[in-house]
């Protein structure tokens, strides 16, 4: 439901296989490209033998069309020329070559955005030569000299061509012309372009200098990359937009420097920049001590710039004078001329900063982005550096009374709610999942009467400055309420303070003022900081409060759904205003599968957003674009919200959530390697970087990053635990086995690692070792998650062995255990990738029932999870129609949400559809894609080399199954396969080794295991 341009390619274009071959790669190559200056490729095709390109549809006019009405002015130029170089930097990044940059190759939009267009001959530096060398490629007027010759080029012949360009928009006529193609191509070898200023005498000769560079002869001369271009035209696109030369910078060739006649007109002596230098260096200095007395001391701004003025007035003048006491007359009128007027242009900048009433700050920096909206929104936000991180406890209840043990949670939550306002305070929860794990793992179920030293020790650990403990008493009629801030790695008491009041949102608004100030926060940002009275934030209903405390305490520490939602329903009832009451409703309709009621409380949510602090309405719209299906406004919100808040972890969390959901792994990678340095402490970020670098088959730097890791924390069973990973994943077992095993003697109570140790075993065919290691893990197991992983390994161990019933059992205490920590929703989706289990015990209807039951269960959108279930059933079904069906509404799904990361699963069922067909070449390019996406999944290995088999390809079929058997040697599956290809090639004795090696792993396989029952028949057969 897109309009797009579709490019037709004339048929001469592919006159051969080769020909076509190049285009395919380079298509392909440039299609990966997604940047705001390069036009998205989103389809190659052809149809009545016809190739077309299918890509977005651009209006507005090409820059041929702009060039042939006249010469730009220079700030037009150069925003289009860095809008250029700006695409031109991601293409190379990506590995990608344009070749053909020319003006009728870039849009122009009406707002003025330049678009890169015509990938078509695009080279990835990736691919094979499928380019012929010596062949050349591109537009005469815009080649550089090795793309001429017919050389191999590289990404510096693309910033020659952008040279070329700027050249063409400041002077409207190219740099190399020649009434044919041979002068033209004599003029780039051998001659050097006429000099702007005599074409254009009136532009500034900062703009020629970058030219020159980028048009340099040799490409070792010219910039090196794209980003070194753009850092260069982005200086001359500011001073000439401002008119200003003090940031212009030349560009770097010395060849350059000998060719500028009038540069050395224009350079100041070197005692009049020396003498500008130590001033400017002088002034900033002062800026930034002004800043720090400004918030260090809670000065007036306006007394500290008065006093800042005077003190810039006396040391220029002080400097002027000493110069001019020099031997040399010159000094003084060459220093005057320049510091007299520099120093008035200061001052007055300085005067109209005091006098508008802004202080001159050095806790702030600007950022820059655009909403969800497409609109650019410019904010200023705290530096890092002064920013404050705390975690809010639960208060404890000292009244008497568990009637009014939910006040605890409520001060927590109040406070939490008012700090939100404040952009200097970070807060952790103590109510995410990782920090609640750590709490239960304690032995404790609920934050209330947690011993003051865990809390200590969680904050630490989690790298936060400031902890917050408390107490309360009396009623409602009347509340103490002490409030303890502590330093998270002292453990020092910094302030406790007591406040009294019969309004209990009232209170929290006085330690909340007080709390800030308690941290150190500049006063001066305190008065400015928006305050809203947490009451407005939240609800100004104390029975709506309770409700709402309550039942947030039923869904996380008791995992009581049906209780969670309806003291929600409750609390909303009472106020129809409260937003957060709203999104925790409609999450937690969402958690527990209230399909009909998800939707008006998600809309309540979002008619009263305005109650909500700024950092709540990111998470708000994030749930409100996730459930409408529109994933480029999630992106951008969550974008927004770590622009905003760039210490914020659950921030980037959940950008790095999307990124990884859109199959954007680098990117999502980026995301967790940052949260990695605001907290080192959150290793499970470092899993799942490890994961990610596993997913793309890189395995050698997924290694390397664990080592390095482990090189600074020595002592971290995790860092341990992740290497083993790694090395498990390739099928290096004694290399994972030590270091799990390493990870074991630092902490002999991680049930995830002794479970790792038993999947070892098992591989190995050592089952009673394995067997016996579960064992010992699930009798350390203390939390439903641990239990729920024993059982996962112990089910997947008799499944692989075909003892399905047994399976089925581990499966179903697996699903019971996570019923336990996770939420409805969560189980439902989870069980439709099991199905097979029932299928291969021959308990299909049991597998459609399961099905059945999550539809009604499964709210929008995440209802499109029911179709992974029909595929795996129709998959071991081998029902081709009936897996078309399924995936024609699972790519559906895929493609509204944008799920990249359940692409894979489609390419999978696609492959087993086209083999259930017998299109074995067909199903083989669909495994490849989805090894392609998931390399480490090597089950796509057997399931090529089956089809080889079934095409008579016995070498690469041998080959394809052999890559399985290095990673689990005694999958049967994997021996049962080989073994016919060996039958099939001749070679019986090879055969027969590996169906024996298949039937000892399924020696006691239930009767109703099909693939047993058929090796047990090829034996008797063969042995006949």
């Amino acid at each position: 439901k897109r309009e797009v341009a579709l490019k037709f390619l004339l048929p001469h274009i592919l006159s051969s296989d080769e020909e076509k071959t190049r285009f395919v790669h380079e298509a392909q190559a440039a299609a990966s490209l997604h940047h705001p200056n390069i036009c998205t490729i989103y389809e190659i095709n052809e149809t009545d033998s016809q190739t077309f390109i299918s890509m977005a549809y651009l209006e507005g006019e090409s820059l041929n069309e702009l060039i042939s009405r006249g010469p730009l002015k220079p700030t037009v130029a150069l925003r289009i020329a860095l809008q250029v170089a700006r695409g031109l930097a991601a293409a190379h990044e990506n590995g990608i070559i344009h070749r053909d940059i020319k003006s009728s190759n870039i849009m122009i939009s009406e707002a003025g955005r330049a678009t890169i267009m015509d990938f078509g001959i695009a080279k990835s530096i990736h691919q094979t030569h499928a380019t012929r060398r010596g062949t050349k490629v591109g537009t005469i007027g815009y080649m550089s000299p090795e793309q001429t010759r017919g050389d191999r080029v590289d990404h510096r012949s693309d910033i020659w061509s952008l040279g070329v360009l700027l050249y063409e928009l400041i002077a409207g006529e190219r740099p190399f012309r020649g009434d044919y193609d041979e002068a033209v191509i004599y003029s780039i070898m051998n001659e050097d372009p006429e000099p702007l200023v005599r074409i254009a005498p009136d532009e500034p000769p900062e703009i020629w200098l970058a030219i020159q560079r980028a048009i340099a002869k040799k490409p070792d001369d010219r910039y090196q990359s794209a980003a070194e271009m753009i850092e260069d035209l982005e200086a001359l696109y500011e001073d000439v937009k401002t008119g200003s030369s003090s940031r212009r910078r030349a560009p770097r060739t010395s060849e350059i420097y000998r060719d500028s006649e009038n540069l050395s007109k224009r350079l100041f002596s070197a005692r009049v920049f020396a003498t500008l230098l130590v001033y400017l260096i002088f002034a900033w200095a002062v800026f930034e001590l002004s800043g720090w007395l400004v918030d260090r001391f809670s000065l007036s701004g306006f007394i500290v710039n008065l006093v800042l003025v005077a003190v810039l007035s006396l040391i220029p003048t002080v400097w002027i004078l000493a110069a001019r006491s020099g031997t040399h007359s010159s000094r003084w009128s060459t220093v005057a001329k320049i510091g007299i007027p520099a120093n008035v242009v200061v001052l007055i900048v300085i005067l109209a900063s005091v006098f508008s009433g802004r202080d001159l700050r050095a806790t702030t920096e600007t950022v820059t982005f655009v909403n969800e909206r497409g609109q650019t929104v410019e904010r200023a936000i705290p530096k890092s550096e002064y920013r404050k991180s705390i975690m809010v406890y639960f208060f404890d209840n000292e009244t008497g009374s568990e009637d009014h043990i939910w006040v605890g949670g409520a001060i927590m939550a109040l406070l939490q709610a008012d700090l939100f306002q404040d952009s200097f305070v970070y807060q952790r929860s103590s109510m995410d999942s990782q920090i609640l794990h750590q709490l239960q793992k304690a032995g404790y179920v609920d934050w209330f009467n947690v011993p003051w030293n865990l809390k200590r020790n969680i904050a630490e650990d989690a790298h936060i400055n400031y902890f917050v403990t408390g107490t309360y008493t009396g009623s409602e009629d009347s509340w103490a309420i002490t409030l303890r801030l502590y330093e998270s790695q002292s453990g020092r008491l910094i302030a406790e303070n007591t406040h009294n009041g019969d309004n209990l949102f009232a209170l929290v608004d006085e330690l909340s003022l007080k709390l800030r100030r308690d941290m150190g926060l500049p006063e001066r940002y305190i008065q400015e900081t928006q305050d809203l009275p947490v009451a407005e934030m939240v609800t100004t209903s104390m029975p709506a409060l309770r409700d709402f405390c309550i039942g947030i305490y039923a869904a996380l520490f008791e995992q009581d759904w049906p209780a969670s939602v309806r003291y929600l329903e409750r609390a909303v009832a009472v106020d129809s205003t409260f937003a957060w009451g709203n999104l925790t409703l409609y999450e937690l309709y969402v958690a527990a599968n209230v399909r009909d009621k998800a939707d008006p409380a998600l809309r309540a949510a979002m008619q009263h957003i305005y109650k909500l602090p700024e950092r709540m309405q990111f998470l708000l719209k994030a749930e409100y674009y996730q459930y409408t299906e529109d994933p480029e406004k999630l992106l951008g919100v969550v974008q927004m919200m770590v622009e905003l808040y760039p210490d914020d972890i659950e921030a980037r969390t959940i950008l790095a959530g999307v990124r990884r959901g859109r199959n954007e792994r680098e990117l999502a990678i980026a995301q967790y390697n940052k949260i990695l340095e605001i907290d080192p402490s959150r290793s499970e970020f470092l899993q799942a970087i490890g994961h990610l670098y596993l997913e793309m088959g890189t395995f050698d730097q997924a290694i390397e990053i664990f080592e390095s890791y482990l090189e600074k924390h020595p002592d971290e069973a995790d860092a341990y635990q992740a290497l083993g990973l790694a090395y498990e994943t390739q099928g290096k077992y004694n290399e994972a086995r030590a270091n799990y095993e390493k990870a074991l003697l630092i902490d002999p109570r991680r049930v995830h690692v002794a479970v790792d140790v038993g999947d070892i075993e098992s591989k190995l065919n050592n089952d009673q070792r394995a067997l016996e290691r579960w064992a010992e893990a699930l009798e350390l197991a203390e939390t439903p998650r641990e239990r729920a992983r024993v059982h996962s390994s112990v089910r997947n161990f008799y499944s692989s062995r075909g003892q399905i019933e047994k399976s089925i059992e581990q499966l179903q205490l697996y699903w019971a255990e996570r019923a336990k920590f996770l939420p409805p929703l969560a189980v439902h989706a989870d069980k439709m990738y099991d199905l097979c289990f029932f299928v291969w015990g021959g308990r299909t209807e049991e597998a459609f029932d399961i099905i059945e039951t999550a539809k009604d269960q499964l709210v929008p959108p995440y209802e499109g999870q029911l179709w992974i279930g029909y595929l795996c059933v129709y998959v071991e079904l081998e029902d081709p129609d009936k897996i078309e069906e399924a995936l024609g509404q699972l790519n559906a799904y895929i493609d509204a949400q944008n799920i990249g990361h359940l692409r894979g699963e489609a390419y999978w069922g696609e492959g087993e559809m086209e083999e259930a067909r017998g299109n074995y070449e067909a199903a083989i390019r669909n495994y490849e894609k989805k090894l392609l996406e998931d390399p480490t999944d090597v089950l796509m290995h057997r399931a090529i080399g089956r089809c080889q088999r079934q095409l008579g390809q016995y070498d690469a079929a041998e080959s394809s199954i052999q890559k399985m058997l290095r990673v689990y040697p005694n999958n049967a599956l994997a021996n049962y396969q080989l073994a016919l290809v060996y039958h099939d090639k001749g070679d019986q004795t090879k055969a027969m080794h590996h169906l024996q090696k298949a039937l000892d792993r399924w020696m006691n396989a239930d009767p109703i295991y099909k693939p047993a029952s058929e090796a047990r028949a090829t034996l008797a057969e063969w042995e006949s």
